[in-house]
């Protein structure tokens, strides 16, 4: 028997300016599912892998998905840090 990899998704909530869980311990198909339909919606969703499953059933309240809702937002963050500002061009010597 293979071991399924579990998902969570994750929803950018636009008011807060954060993303929070919506929903954990999902197999691949249902958390592509839950994703479409929040997009369907007008809302910005994220797929990630959990390395394991979570405790609990209530995804509002996982710390684990919280973490991991934060680390989205640190990583966005520290990409746009890295990329050149618009206009910025690499000087040649």
């Amino acid at each position: 028997m293979t071991e399924t990899t579990l998902k969570a998704v994750m929803q950018f909530d636009g008011n807060t300016g954060q993303f929070k869980p919506a929903a954990h311990n999902l197999t691949a198909e249902k958390a592509e599912q839950k994703a479409a339909k929040l997009k369907s919606q007008g809302l910005h969703a994220q797929v990630l892998d959990q390395p394991s499953r979570h405790k609990g059933r209530a995804f509002k309240t996982c710390q684990l998905c919280q973490d991991a809702a934060d680390a989205i937002l640190r990583q966005q963050k520290d990409q746009a840090q890295d990329a050149p500002a618009i206009g910025e061009r690499a000087q040649e010597e």
